[in-house]
């Protein structure tokens, strides 16, 4: 429904003009905008912080604020920001930004403009307010420049490198003056005046800056080529090596896909090094036969010339051939760059051999063998591990106690002298730690009961190893390589402890022996 008026009124002059108002009811009861306010921000709830209707280009926001009355569920509010004057204007005064919010209730709407890389451009400028779509209020503000300063100083600019491979990186670096705001095109991240930045692009990229102040944008382009990824790689490889009177010889393989450029390898005896020898370029899946020529190998072995050494060390001569040393050529598996080869007698003791000159302690205090069954203090004893699968004669039976987590353990070394003093054991190149280890038949209890390896120098303790022992009459066999600790003197360490205690029966460590691969 519409409500016209028609009013007549005669002039002096005698010309009668008619003005209509044509109302409808929804501009009389519908929604409406009773202010619009340009602001420099926003609050919480949309209220207009800093009324103002001039900025400059390098202002970080424009806002707008309008008072929505007698409002509905979702009604639309729109704002229309137009350049009608200045140095980017069109024609036709198109809009240059739009946004819509909705309101359910009375109160304010607020839209925020925020300025392009280059800042707001400089000129005139209008908002129109919509009311879901039709207009309902406007207002002007304008952008200048200050043309009495200066530009922003890009003194800095560069990447470096400008052309990577495909996964490489480059550093981006910028340091800029006079400036109020600084962007970077594509984004790197935060940017401050000065600043430098790793980049990865995995395509070619070009990377602008802009620096903007009152007085205008200074701006400045960079370009980053990205080639193509080297796929592949070489991967040289050491398959066996030999000697040949005092010579020794080796063959390596290119088993990469790429070329490998020249190289060296090195030898070492005993973990130092002694040559080293030139390998010239092997294309993918050569193969070669290389030497040591400038090396004169002739072991000799005390227990072959008569002068043995003493007991519980390694007579062996430990050879190592390692390739590309150092790394000079990129490969796709360094892992399989070395060999190393044991020659002469190698070393196996049984380390029961030597159990009861070893340094027993336990919760309370310190053991001497041999131990009387004290099943509250625990016991150690050397004898028959009756297993479901049959009996092992000479093994280490450990009781570590009755109290939950009481534990009883050996310190083993080499007896030397009478009275004996325990000296360490010096661990030989290629060398590993075998035994079996369970809960006798005769076992009850003593779930969580476990078995720890390891090695003492000096008063310092190292843990290599732990077992847990779960089945009682099942021994499992158990390995720790101990190549990491090659020429060090140490003493093993065998330890027995009980999660929960041992009603009968016992821990038994069977045939412990260490020994040196070949």
């Amino acid at each position: 429904m519409k409500i016209r008026m028609n009013i007549l009124r005669l002039l002096p002059c005698a010309l009668t003009t008619v003005i209509v108002f044509s109302v409808s009811c929804s501009d009389l009861f519908g929604p409406s905008i009773s202010n619009l306010t340009v602001t420099v921000g926003l609050d919480s709830v949309s209220l207009p912080l800093d009324n103002s209707d001039s900025f400059y280009i390098d202002s970080p926001q424009i806002c707008c604020s309008v008072k929505l009355e007698r409002a509905h569920k979702n009604t639309a509010v729109t704002s229309k920001w137009v350049l009608t004057d200045g140095e980017l204007a069109a024609g036709d005064n198109p809009v240059i930004y739009e946004d819509t919010v909705y309101l359910d209730t009375d109160g304010y709407a607020g839209f925020t403009f925020h300025p392009s890389v280059r800042g707001f451009a400089r000129g005139e400028y209008r908002i129109d307010v919509y009311i879901d779509g039709k207009a309902k209020a406007s207002g002007n503000f304008t952008v200048q420049k200050d043309a009495t300063g200066s530009l922003p100083q890009i003194k800095k600019f560069t990447l470096r490198p400008e052309v990577i491979t495909g996964g490489q990186s480059s550093q981006l670096c910028w340091q800029v003056s006079g400036a109020t705001s600084i962007r970077i095109v594509p984004s790197p991240g935060k940017v401050e005046t000065s600043g430098e930045v790793t980049i990865t692009p995995t395509t070619d990229a070009v990377y602008t800056l802009y620096a903007v102040n009152r007085s205008g944008c200074s701006s400045s382009t960079i370009s980053i080529k990205v080639l193509p990824a080297i796929t592949g790689s070489a991967d040289l490889q050491i398959l066996d090596y030999w000697n040949t009177g005092n010579i020794l010889f080796y063959r390596i393989c290119n088993k990469g896909t790429l070329a490998s450029p020249g190289t060296f390898s090195a030898l070492y005896k005993n973990g130092l090094s002694v040559s080293e020898d030139f390998v010239g370029p092997l294309s993918p899946g050569e193969e070669r036969v290389e030497s040591f020529a400038g090396y004169h190998f002739s072991p000799r072995f005390g227990s072959i010339t008569g002068s043995a050494l003493p007991e519980g060390i390694s007579d062996a001569v430990n050879m190592r051939i390692c390739l590309n040393q150092p790394a000079s050529c990129d490969e796709s598996d360094f892992d399989n760059n070395c060999f190393e080869h044991n020659f002469g007698p190698l070393l196996s003791i049984n380390l029961l051999r030597y159990i009861s000159k070893a340094e027993w302690i336990n919760s309370s205090g310190a053991l001497t063998w041999p131990m009387g069954m004290n099943r509250s203090s625990g016991w150690a004893t050397l004898g028959t591990a009756v297993m479901q699968d049959g009996s092992f004669p000479n093994a280490l039976l450990i009781y570590p106690g009755t109290e939950t987590g009481s534990y009883i353990q050996a310190s083993i070394g080499i007896p030397y002298g009478e009275p004996y003093v325990l000296t360490p054991i010096t661990v030989p190149f290629k060398c590993k730690l075998t035994y079996l280890a369970g809960l006798t038949s005769d076992a009850t209890g003593g779930a969580g009961a476990s078995l720890m390896i390891g090695i003492k120098e000096g008063d310092s303790i190292e843990f290599l190893d732990v077992v847990n022992l779960k089945s009682k009459g099942k021994p499992e066999k158990y390995e720790v390589d101990l190549s990491k600790l090659a020429g060090r003197q140490v003493e093993l360490i065998v330890r027995a402890e009980a999660g929960e205690t041992l009603h009968q029966g016992s821990i038994a460590w069977i045939d412990p022996v260490l020994a040196q691969d070949r």
